[in-house]
């Protein structure tokens, strides 16, 4: 380790040594059974994989306040500890050498974070090639659960999320707008998941990132770290996510994992010309499944407010809405009719706020629009894909200021 990551590594160290000092005034505990810490109740582990994203554009992996707490707790029963390194062909870590923890109890408390010590420096080493075969890498560490035949497995997931190799990749676009339970179901259907029946896996970090992958807001975060729980918890698992920030720096390496493009924030309404704003289907402006319910009424209001106020300025300005679908298998009918549905929800929105009943119309055009993402269905299963369906899934507003 260079002196550079060595300074770092101390860091982290003291980084967290500050934060289990800080909750231990809330009353942290740690049993040879389970242990507690703030308000919250972690189960002990009979066997632990540190899952680890240890990338360039990744800030090193920390293993969170909750999953330090089983590690100590796993370490001091004797139970196996191991760490997978993500990657598009994951490996496990061979360098992991932990102290068997015997002697006096203050000797075995000497042990105990000397071993600690060690699985913090298994997170400060890299990956051995690039990509990010996120549930592979669950799969391997799987195994290595199954192989010890444990009680009460425990997986620690320390990455940002956004895989880009493998079945679930976030760089196909649209993925970052899926509905996670669409997401969930495809992987299951195509028999994708990992069996992780009887694990807990606590989550750490996710959309957490360095540069030269873009910082993805709070909302965005919480979509990525929504996705994975719900095909985690497909998979079997019970999911913890441990929301503390990463602020760790980047690890140096020369592997990496390709960038994720964000999703675009709206345009502002045009002046003297046309132009088309699109709301998909994990914006702002997004619907309950199969109903013409915003998911978040207020959100929606905010969103379209200012389109609302542009064409109040100017009575020649006018909105054309379309709800477009996905295509599911459906009636064209009963597609376009929910396509209305939402059409006509925005409308009432834009109308609420000042906008007049001829700046505004509504159509329902269902999956039959020019912009429509195909392909749109697996070619093995015939599933339809998660990341085009959101994309089919949106509301088109088109903006027309004559002038």
């Amino acid at each position: 380790m260079t002196n550079a990551g060595s300074r770092r590594f101390g860091a982290t160290l003291l980084g967290l040594a500050a934060a289990v000092a800080i909750l231990s005034g809330c009353g942290t505990s740690i049993g040879h059974q389970e242990a507690t810490v703030g308000e919250v109740t972690v189960p002990a582990a009979g066997a632990v994989v540190v899952v680890a994203g240890t990338h360039a554009n990744a800030p090193i992996p920390s293993l969170g306040v909750l999953g330090r707490a089983v590690v100590d707790e796993t370490v001091r029963a004797g139970g196996p500890v191991d760490v997978v390194h993500v990657a598009a062909t994951p490996t496990l870590d061979q360098d992991l050498k932990l102290k068997p923890v015997e002697g006096t109890e203050a000797g075995k408390n000497a042990v105990v974070e000397k071993n600690l010590h060690r699985v913090d420096e298994a997170l400060h080493r890299a990956s051995d090639g690039n990509g990010s075969d996120l549930l592979e890498s669950v799969a391997m560490a799987v195994g290595r659960l199954r192989s010890v035949d444990a009680e009460s497995p425990a997986l620690i997931v320390a990455d940002p999320g956004l895989a880009d190799s493998g079945r679930l990749q976030l760089t196909t676009e649209g993925m970052l707008e899926a509905d996670p339970e669409d997401v969930a179901h495809y992987l299951n259907a195509t028999g994708s998941l990992p069996d992780l029946t009887g694990t807990t896996t606590y989550l750490v970090g996710f959309g957490y990132t360095a540069s030269p992958q873009s910082p993805l807001d709070a909302p965005l975060r919480a979509r990525v770290s929504a996705l994975w729980t719900a095909v985690f918890e497909a998979a079997g698992a019970t999911v913890r996510v441990d929301s503390a920030p990463n602020t760790n720096e980047a690890l140096e390496t020369t592997f990496s994992v390709r960038t994720v493009d964000l999703p675009a924030a709206p345009a502002q309404p045009p002046v003297c010309t046309s132009d088309e704003i699109v709301f998909g289907g994990r914006s702002d402006v997004s619907f309950v499944a199969e109903s013409d319910s915003f998911v978040d009424a207020e959100r929606a209001r905010a969103a379209l407010l200012p389109i609302a106020q542009w064409l109040v300025a100017d009575s020649r300005r006018t909105a054309s809405i379309q709800g477009t679908t996905a295509d599911d298998g459906s009636a064209r009918e009963r597609l376009q009719a929910l396509g209305l549905r939402r059409a006509s929800a925005v409308v009432a929105e834009l109308r609420n706020a000042g906008a007049s009943e001829l700046s505004t119309t509504a159509m329902g055009v269902g999956s039959e629009f020019p912009e429509y993402v195909r392909p749109d269905r697996d070619t093995m299963t015939g599933e339809l894909l998660p990341g085009p369906a959101a994309l089919n899934r949106s509301v088109r507003i088109l903006l027309d200021d004559p002038c």
